[in-house]
């Protein structure tokens, strides 16, 4: 190979690379990928909730015909639903509480008072005794009726299946309440 080839060659291969560097800096300009950004992630809009009121926090009011639906409820179809809540609450007289507190005897107790367990600041500031229509809405839709619960079942879809839960619930006392 004569000189003259070799500085043909040289001269080739420095203008292939002049050309690569000069298409990537344009490709940068016409393409500005943002390869480190600002915050990784998504942001998430979230309302805060100051709530200690739970029946006026609820977005979409749930209008309940507790009397209707205590005459319909079925505790045998509650004791079958109970099986969601048995992970969380134990239904045993006496029973030791779980992640939730025993249930024997709750219609008709004092809100956030079950001896040995530690209850959400929300609850503790609901106050007053459970009866049917609390428990309803608070099994259909928790963190709706009481924002700030340590609960986190979701709820029941049907009101209904609720107020069968809650006529078995009747069933775990010495002495049941009346009905409603």
């Amino acid at each position: 190979m004569s000189g003259r080839e070799n500085n043909k060659l040289a001269a080739g291969i420095l203008i292939a690379g002049l050309i690569a560097m000069i298409t990537g800096k344009i490709v940068d300009v016409l393409y500005e990928p943002n390869l480190h950004p600002a915050q990784r992630g998504y942001s998430v809009a979230v309302t805060e909730s100051t709530g200690s009121a739970p029946a006026a926090a609820l977005e979409e009011k749930v209008v309940i015909d507790i009397k209707a639906l205590m005459a319909k409820a079925s505790a045998e179809n509650g004791k079958a639903l109970m099986a969601k809540c048995s992970a969380c609450h134990t239904v045993d007289k006496g029973g030791a509480n779980r992640v939730g507190p025993n249930l024997w005897e709750t219609i008709g107790r004092a809100r956030g008072t079950h001896e040995g367990y530690t209850y959400s600041q929300s609850l503790k500031a609901l106050g007053g005794n459970w009866d049917y229509e609390s428990l309803a809405l608070l099994l259909h839709k928790p963190k709706q009726y009481l924002p700030g619960t340590k609960m986190s079942f979701a709820g029941f879809n049907k009101v209904e299946d609720a107020a069968d839960v809650i006529a078995y619930l009747r069933t775990l006392s010495d002495s049941p309440k009346p009905l409603p």
